[in-house]
Parts: C-alpha cells; sequence; structure tokens
C-alpha cells in the first residue's frame, strides 16, 4: 500500500506495468491451476465445531478450536458484558463464519452472520454494488435478535458447508508454461520491488493489528488507559445516544478495518469496544480521503 499521498493517484508506471503482465498472463492461463479461495478471520476445522456446549467461557472455546477468534464486539448492558466474535469455518469444506456471543464469559449465542446491506451506486460509467456501513450498535441488535444455532442447527449448518467441497489441488498445465517463459523477464524486471513492498506493507498492517489488539480493553478503563495502550485516536465523534467515541488507527491503514478499534467512553470510562465487522469504517473512510485530496 503506497503512502496516503499517494491512495488515489498511482505514479508507478513500472509497478502498474507489473500488474498488467501479470493479469494478462493469469487471463492467458486461466484454468491451468485450480486456485483455493481465500477468506480473513480465525479458521477452525469442522470437526470441532461438535465439542463445545453453552456456558463455556471464551478461554475453553480457543482451547477447542486451537485458534484465537477475530474481536467483533464487547458491550455493557443491563448490568451484563456482551463479547462477540467471529470464528471461520474452513476445512474441508468452504468457508463459513459464525458469530460466537458470550455473556458474562458463558457462551450464550452461535449464529450466522446477519447479512450486510448494499447498494447500487454509479462510477465512471459503471454500476457497481458497495456494502453499507451500519451503525455498529444497530447491527448488534441484529445479532443479538439472530436465531441461535442449536447443536442440532448447528450440526446441520457445518454439513451444509462442508457440502460445498473445494476443488482438489491439480498440478500446474505444463502447456501454459511458454507464456511465462515469454513474460518471465518482463516480470522479474518489474515486480520484484512491487512484491517486497506488498510483503512490507502486510507486515506493517499486522504490527498494527497486534497493537490495536482490542481484547486488550477492559470495559471500565479510563481513557488515558486504553491510550496509554493505543496511542492518540485518530478521530473523535459522537454516537447516536450521544456518547464520545474515539477511533484508533493509522490513516494510511483507512482500507483495512481489521487494523483499527473504536472505544466508545461514557464519563471516561469505556462501556463499548468495536472492531472488524462493528468497526464503523465509512467515518475513516472519508476521512481518510479527505486528507488526501489536501497532499
Amino acid at each position: 500500500m503506497p503512502p496516503l499521498r499517494n491512495i488515489f493517484d498511482v505514479k508507478r508506471k513500472g509497478a502498474g506495468l507489473a500488474v498488467v503482465l501479470f493479469l494478462l498472463v493469469g487471463f492467458i492461463t486461466a484454468g491451468c491451476v485450480s486456485r483455493q479461495p481465500s477468506c480473513l478471520g480465525q479458521t477452525v476445522d469442522s470437526r470441532a465445531f461438535v465439542m463445545f456446549k453453552r456456558g463455556i467461557s471464551l478461554t475453553e472455546l480457543e482451547s477447542i478450536f486451537q485458534t484465537k477468534p477475530a474481536h467483533e464486539f464487547t458491550v455493557r448492558r443491563n448490568g451484563e458484558t456482551i463479547r462477540c466474535v467471529q470464528y471461520v469455518l474452513i476445512r474441508p469444506a468452504i468457508h463459513q463464519s459464525y458469530y460466537f456471543v458470550f455473556v458474562n464469559d458463558g457462551l450464550n449465542l452461535v449464529c450466522l452472520l446477519p447479512p450486510f446491506e448494499y447498494e447500487t451506486q454509479m462510477k465512471n460509467g459503471s454500476r457497481y454494488s458497495r456494502r453499507i456501513t451500519e451503525r455498529p450498535e444497530k447491527r448488534i441488535e441484529a445479532v443479538l435478535q439472530s436465531k441461535d444455532l442449536s447443536d442440532e442447527a448447528l450440526a446441520e449448518s457445518v454439513s451444509k458447508a462442508m457440502s460445498y467441497k473445494r476443488p482438489k489441488k491439480t498440478s500446474g498445465n505444463w502447456n501454459c508454461a511458454p507464456v511465462y517463459f515469454m513474460f518471465a523477464p518482463f516480470i522479474i524486471a518489474l515486480a520484484p520491488s512491487t512484491a517486497v513492498e506488498n510483503l512490507q506493507w502486510r507486515h506493517k498492517v499486522e504490527e498494527q493489528r497486534t497493537k490495536l489488539n482490542p481484547f486488550k480493553i477492559e470495559l471500565g478503563m479510563m481513557v488515558g488507559e486504553v491510550e496509554a495502550m493505543f496511542g492518540t485516536p485518530f478521530t473523535i465523534g459522537t454516537t447516536t445516544d450521544h456518547l464520545e467515541v474515539r477511533y484508533y488507527g493509522l490513516p494510511e491503514f483507512w482500507m483495512h478495518s481489521e487494523a483499527w478499534v473504536s472505544v466508545v467512553f461514557d464519563q471516561g470510562k469505556a462501556v463499548r469496544v468495536f472492531s472488524n465487522d462493528f468497526f464503523d469504517s465509512e467515518t475513516i473512510r472519508n476521512m481518510a480521503r479527505q486528507i488526501s485530496t489536501k497532499h
């Protein structure tokens, strides 16, 4: 990812030509090698989804799944702490995401992700769909009102996901080799710096995710305690119920909601934590665009 001032203005012609060559090679050789679908989030073997019971703690669930989940939200309601995390079922099935909701650290609800809302927009004469960023409080209600997948319902959901098997890996077709050899000199000459930059960029995103780990925040923490860990917020806003919300992250990561965390404070104490699907990325995206136009 280039610096923020170049996000909307790619100036490196060499990198652009390398991308074109890669796309051209990919188009010509389409179908030569089957591709595995990719997904974001923490993935779990399908067999582990039958090994837990309601009431277990998040730590116990992590032990069963052998991996930590993606944090979604932590809020306090009616004296209870409600936390939602996401796990992704992936092996041996096509990926399927689930929210796990804990009340006072006891598993209370397992559900599929409520559908996101999309709107159709026109840009440069082309029509495209764009996901609408919901206010996190609104999406929380959708989650808490979702159908709880009982043991039988969850087993059925997992079974259905597993029925959509991934395509088996196949070895590359050597008939495509001449195409790669033909373009190799150009790709080798132009692509390495871009590949290295992309690797460095992903490393920076991962560092930011580690720093802004939402699990570090405990409800009730004061603003100073949170900012001792996360630093100064990028911006400060107001929720629909007139509480202060602070957005933590760096503007150059505006496209990566996983590298951001927002915390809502009531009289200086943390009462809500949002990340990933529940992070208000639209606010950050608009501000990042405003900053980029000034450069």
